[in-house]
């Protein structure tokens, strides 16, 4: 029973780092050190994760044009979202 132990303990080693919080990064605009899963910074209000303004998926930083739609991201610029009208 004991020659197993070794094996549970490198499984659970594994299980750690797949569900362990992702490492925090600096925030490329102000430095603050900002949560993987944020969208935007909560210091400067700089968008992380830039998204197309015609599909609205996340899109790199250096694309010249959308890999989903197409759309020219240089015209229209990331992230920017138009604001809609509601029908209240």
């Amino acid at each position: 029973i004991l020659i197993f132990l070794p094996t549970w303990g490198l499984i659970g080693f594994v299980i750690y780092f797949l569900m362990r919080e992702p490492l925090p990064y600096p925030c490329p605009q102000c430095s603050a050190s900002v949560s993987a899963r944020f969208n935007f910074c909560p210091n400067c209000k700089c968008n992380l994760q830039p998204s197309c303004p015609q599909c609205k998926r996340e899109v790199g930083e250096l694309d010249k044009f959308c890999p989903y739609c197409g759309n020219d991201l240089a015209a229209g610029g990331r992230g920017e979202l138009t604001p809609q009208s509601s029908n209240l």
